[in-house]
């Protein structure tokens, strides 16, 4: 995304906030990952803890990866409910990275 994009992403989640659900957090994580946000990505999880799930945890974990702050990683990490066995390919990949860090 472009720098004006991303300035609507961030308006318009802020905006929404009363309205926002998990499915909300995840695409505005995502987008902030993918366009190298990661510190936003990482305050609107701990903004927004009564919306965490697994999918959120694991955003939140990648932003915690890229901005090398391992040890709010490993916290976030032991916070996820493996409950799912599609998950857990997805725990595995993030325990190794957490762990080799």
């Amino acid at each position: 995304g472009h720098f004006g994009e991303m300035q609507t992403v961030h308006y318009m989640f802020d905006a929404f906030k009363y309205s926002n659900n998990r499915f909300t957090l995840a695409l505005y994580m995502d987008a902030c990952i993918t366009n190298q946000q990661y510190l936003p990505a990482l305050a609107a999880y701990e903004r927004n803890a009564i919306l965490h799930d697994n999918v959120t945890h694991l955003y939140a974990i990648k932003a915690c990866i890229y901005l090398n702050d391992f040890e709010t990683g490993k916290r976030i990490y032991e916070r996820i409910s493996t409950t799912d066995s599609a998950d857990d390919d997805n725990m595995n990949t993030v325990h190794v990275q957490l762990q080799n860090a």
